[in-house]
């Protein structure tokens, strides 16, 4: 299908992502893109429309293979991130290792500049001498060499005591029709009425809302509530995959959804999802918060 047939709602609304490309990765199905994949999904991508990919150093080999196979003027578009400082304290000699890494991420993208760049560990920005880095991340962004700058969250409240220290431009936090606590709390309001870029990823929870049986070692509790919430939406005849793009769509204050792709297919299945489907979403908030948090998996 030409790119103008499709949606524009769906090119300019989500990202790809390329952990699955770079790494193993998933909680249900950890297996890694081959290589040739990975170009196919890059060229469809963009031949699709899509102008916005996402990336980290920590992603294994992703950077490298967009500056392999992603087309020059799209590797402009990439949001990255920063590695992580191992230190308790920042200060100059650190901001040169991040500073380097940071290069290298460039070099390895084959670019001299990308749209986004977060601090990808939250709490290097609890750290001592974390003013130097937001510092040093403003000047990349006055020199050009970034567009925005910002950080990646895992709360709420992370979220809002980090925005009142540094005034940032990014954010990306997790959201999706199991965890909707930035969207309850009204941080995602907060935050789009102070002119921050909103990118929600954990769209499927890690590959979880996609399957109604689950084999693997997750919390029991939640492996419940997938089950009755795929009891209802078969009941429905509602596909979880069209439920999680339809929620997605239904969230105007994000302006980006981070979503993983394996295959050219699943590029094509994200571009003819069927969002016109009725499902109250809030029935299916999972409660209890420490749970959602795939790091305790």
């Amino acid at each position: 299908m030409h790119k103008n047939l499709i949606s524009k709602d769906i090119t300019q609304r989500f990202a790809i992502g390329t952990t699955k490309l770079g790494m193993p990765y998933g909680a249900i199905n950890p297996q890694q893109v081959e290589d040739d994949i990975a170009e196919r999904i890059f060229i469809k991508s963009s031949a699709l429309g899509f102008d916005s990919f996402d990336t980290a150093p920590s992603y294994g080999n992703a950077e490298q293979l967009i500056g392999k196979y992603l087309v020059p003027e799209l590797r402009k578009v990439c949001v990255t991130k920063l590695v992580k400082i191992e230190e308790n304290q920042i200060n100059d000699q650190t901001l040169h290792l991040v500073e380097d890494h940071f290069q290298e991420s460039l070099q390895n993208m084959q670019t001299h500049t990308c749209y986004g760049l977060l601090v990808h560990d939250v709490q290097d920005l609890f750290k001592p001498g974390a003013d130097f880095l937001v510092d040093w991340m403003q000047e990349l962004k006055a020199k050009g060499r970034v567009n925005k700058i910002g950080v990646s969250v895992y709360t709420p409240e992370e979220a809002q005591i980090l925005y009142e220290k540094f005034e940032f431009d990014l954010i990306q936090l997790p959201c999706n029709i199991f965890d909707q606590r930035f969207i309850q709390s009204g941080t995602l309001k907060l935050l789009a009425d102070k002119g921050v870029e909103i990118h929600a990823r954990s769209l499927f929870l890690k590959g979880l809302i996609l399957k109604p049986q689950v084999t693997a070692n997750l919390p029991q509790a939640l492996l419940l509530h997938n089950a009755a919430f795929h009891q209802e939406i078969h009941k429905q005849k509602i596909l979880a995959y069209d439920a999680c793009i339809s929620f997605a769509k239904k969230q105007s204050l994000v302006d980006r959804w981070v979503i993983g792709v394996s295959s050219e297919q699943q590029l094509e299945q994200l571009v003819h999802a069927n969002t016109d489907i009725a499902l109250n979403f809030d029935e299916w908030v999972f409660k209890d918060v420490a749970t959602l948090d795939p790091r305790s998996w």
